[in-house]
């Protein structure tokens, strides 16, 4: 069995003042001399008219963590509600098919899901995205209703080895009774990880299974997040994970990391974790996702001072 990437000691521990946060291996150096855009531009596909923060979250996430740009891709009718949130958003308003396989040539990574909604016309522009997305080999991070779309059709997502997955247990538990009809998802399957490593190894991509603990493997390596974060479990908290954790893979990919997709899964992990727990611990019960992104810049900062 490969050996995880050296990253992997630091995530069993919650992060000090002292320590370095994983992302710091994967920031690529600013210059003057930079493009913009070759710090990686983001795409996020979702949004619907009821849930318009999650990809808002999640783009806004990117920005912080250092991607130059996002492009937003949404229904009509949820797009001037995401424009009006920030003017450095980037808001496609259509579904289009032929649109949005264009558009994929100008993004590094995408993150598909948030707030999409489960609206029947919804899942044949997922599937027709995901199949442009592996043909141009597009790393793709999957969520929350993409996840629900997809347990129906697993076989999209089959060989994707740039994908990560990262349901919480109800969406886990979906996904792997699909994947394994009549098996068994017992509690000790799910926490070890011996589970999430069988579906990752099934669908040959990569797992990053939320929860107390969270659990990435790529059916063959397996690692644990276990950076203490936050007590509190408002709304969004998945969503900042995305938005790092597309960025650090595009970041991962580009610097030709050894097991790109494991190094993505532990830095968003660690790193959202101690944004989390920084926001709690300085708003305690009242804290959301927007005290989170809050704390997310001196992070970052932290990381950059101690990563070159």
């Amino acid at each position: 069995m490969p050996l995880l990437p050296p990253q992997c000691r630091f995530a069993s521990r919650a992060v000090t003042s002292s320590e370095v946060l994983i992302c710091s291996k994967l920031l690529p150096p600013l210059s003057e001399s930079l493009r913009k855009g070759e710090c990686g531009r983001i795409g996020v596909f979702g949004g619907s008219s009821l849930y318009t923060g999650a990809p808002y979250f999640a783009a806004m996430t990117s920005l912080k963590v250092g991607c130059d740009m996002v492009h937003v891709f949404c229904p009509p009718d949820a797009a001037p509600i995401i424009k009006s949130y920030s003017p450095e958003l980037m808001v496609h308003p259509s579904y289009d098919r032929n649109a949005l396989k264009e558009s994929l040539h100008r993004i590094d990574a995408l993150i598909l899901g948030p707030g999409l909604g489960r609206e029947e016309h919804v899942m044949p522009v997922v599937e027709h995205v995901i199949e442009a997305a592996k043909e141009k080999q597009l790393p793709i991070v999957i969520d929350a209703d993409a996840l629900f779309l997809l347990a129906s059709n697993l076989s999209l997502v089959k060989g994707c080895s740039n994908a990560i997955l990262t349901p919480n247990y109800p969406e886990f538990t979906r996904l792997y009774e699909h994947a394994f009809e009549g098996s068994q998802l017992n509690v000790e399957k799910r926490t070890s990880g011996e589970a999430a490593k069988q579906l990752a190894k099934h669908l040959g991509c990569t797992v990053l299974q939320k929860g107390a603990v969270d659990i990435i493997t790529d059916g063959t390596q397996l690692g644990f997040g276990k950076t203490i974060g936050s007590p509190r479990r408002c709304g969004g908290q998945g969503d900042l994970l995305n938005g790092a954790l597309a960025v650090f893979l595009f970041w991962a990919l580009k610097k030709d990391e050894p097991s790109p997709t494991i190094a993505a899964a532990l830095a968003a992990s660690q790193l959202i974790r101690t944004a989390a727990r920084e926001a709690f611990e300085e708003h305690g019960r009242s804290m959301t996702a927007t005290d989170m992104l809050d704390h997310l810049p001196a992070l970052i900062s932290s990381a950059e001072m101690k990563s070159f």
